[in-house]
């Protein structure tokens, strides 16, 4: 008897346990596409920290997830289609311990970029962990 009512709380936690953990929704995904007429580049600028991981969303729905090294050409390019209006686009990397979330407009062909900057010095110099976003209805980066 006494076995039982150790065991049965067990049982329980082990249950509820994996009842949150078997519970991982699945997002909804954003396809890239070639000739999107949304352009976007995201890179890792810290010296410091690298490789980071990003999960990106546009209006809630996953765009793109991946590492990010630093290096001399680190940009990594991803097209979609997006309807004309308001958007949000969020980001968050948890090895890179930030997020952003940015609201934007979509008129006709636009080019962003997303940055992660963040850098440690022994001097009194430090950039904290963030995200940066900026768009333009004009190309950014020459090729």
């Amino acid at each position: 008897m006494v076995f039982n009512m150790c065991w049965c709380p067990l049982l329980c936690i082990t249950i509820v346990s994996f009842s949150i953990v078997g519970c991982k929704e699945n997002p909804e995904v954003l396809e890239q596409t070639t000739d999107g007429n949304f352009t976007l580049y995201v890179s890792n600028q810290s010296p410091t920290r690298s490789p980071i991981d990003i999960e990106l969303r546009l209006d809630g729905k996953l765009a793109l997830t991946d590492r990010l090294y630093k290096d001399d050409d680190n940009r990594q390019q991803y097209k979609f289609q997006l309807s004309q209006g308001k958007h949000v686009m969020t980001a968050f990397s948890k090895k890179g311990q930030t997020k952003i979330e940015q609201e934007f407009f979509i008129e006709d062909n636009h080019w962003a970029v997303v940055n992660y900057y963040y850098h440690r010095t022994q001097r009194a110099v430090k950039v904290y962990p963030l995200f940066t976003f900026c768009i333009e209805n004009k190309p950014i980066f020459s090729h």
